[in-house]
C-alpha cells in the first residue's frame, strides 16, 4: 500500500463510524441525494450483460453501493464489493448479503484477489476512488487485468486537476466558484491559466492529470481496446471539474 493509500484508509477508518451515507462515500453532506443521479448517469455510460459479473472497487459503504446492490438484484448481476474491512464491515450491515461477495482489501494490493479473478468481469465501477493512489497507472492496469472479453472499466469522477485549473481560470468557472463558496468574484484566488492552477495547488492529487488520462487512451487503443473519456452530467456534485474514464476490452 502507498503512502497516499494509508492515509486515505485512516480517514476512511474514521469514516466507517459516520451516519450520513453521502459523507461516508467521500462527498459533501451537501450533496446528499445526488447518488441517484450518479447512478443514472453512471448507467448511460455502461453497458454490460444479463447476468453480469460486477466488481466495485473502493465501494464504500454509502448510497451510491445501496443502489449498485438493488439494481444488481433487479439484473441479475452478480456483485463483488470491495473496500478495507471497516467499509465491508458497515456496508454488509446496512443491506441483505446473501448473493453478494465482499472482498476486505485495498486495491490493487490484494494479490490472492487479483490472481484469482483475471480475466472474470464484465464490468467494473472504480468511482471517486483513483484519487486516493499515488500509483494510478498500476490501478488502472491492475483493474484492466480483470476484465472479460468485451468487459467494460469505468474509472469515474477523476478530478483531473488540469480540467480543474481549466475551469477555474475561466470566466465561468470563477462565477461557479464565488457562488458555490457564497463569496464574490474579486475574492477568489486569481490564476493566469490552468498550469498556473497546479503550480499553486497543495490539496489535489496532481498525478491525476490530463497526461494520465491522455496516455490511457493512447496505451489501450494501441493495444486493441476502446478507451474515451466522457463528460459528466451537470447534475452531478462536481461535474465541471470531474470527468469519467471507460476503457472496453477487446
Amino acid at each position: 500500500m502507498d503512502e497516499l493509500q494509508k492515509k486515505s484508509v485512516q480517514l476512511y477508518r474514521l469514516k466507517s463510524n459516520e451516519s450520513n451515507k453521502t459523507t461516508i462515500a467521500g462527498r459533501f453532506e451537501n450533496h446528499t441525494g445526488t447518488e441517484e443521479h450518479i447512478w443514472n448517469d453512471l448507467k448511460t455510460k455502461i453497458s454490460p450483460p444479463n447476468s453480469a459479473k460486477v466488481l466495485d472497487i473502493g465501494c464504500g459503504a454509502g448510497e451510491l453501493a445501496l443502489i449498485l446492490a438493488k439494481e444488481s438484484r433487479s439484473l441479475d448481476w452478480k456483485t463483488t464489493f470491495l473496500d478495507i474491512p471497516e467499509i465491508i464491515s458497515k456496508l454488509k450491515s446496512q443491506l441483505d448479503a446473501e448473493g453478494f461477495q465482499f472482498e476486505p482489501a485495498v486495491f490493487p494490493y490484494c494479490e490472492d484477489f487479483l490472481n484469482n479473478n483475471k480475466r472474470n468481469f464484465d464490468l467494473i465501477i472504480a468511482y471517486s476512488v483513483i484519487h486516493y493512489t499515488s500509483e494510478p497507472q498500476s490501478f488502472i492496469d491492475a483493474a484492466f487485468d480483470l476484465l472479460a472479453d468485451n468487459g467494460q472499466l469505468i474509472i469515474g469522477d477523476l478530478p483531473n486537476v488540469n480540467k480543474k485549473g481549466r475551469f477555474l481560470s475561466s470566466s465561468l468557472g470563477r462565477e461557479v466558484e464565488a457562488k458555490y463558496r457564497n463569496t464574490t468574484i474579486d475574492k477568489l484566488p486569481a490564476y493566469k491559466d490552468q498550469f498556473d492552477f497546479i503550480k499553486q495547488e497543495k490539496c489535489m492529487n496532481s498525478k491525476i492529470c490530463d497526461d494520465l488520462v491522455m496516455n490511457n487512451i493512447s496505451k489501450y487503443r494501441e493495444l486493441g481496446h476502446e478507451a474515451h473519456i466522457l463528460y459528466q452530467s451537470p447534475a452531478l456534485p462536481f461535474s465541471y471539474t470531474r470527468e469519467d474514464l471507460v476503457i472496453t476490452k477487446r
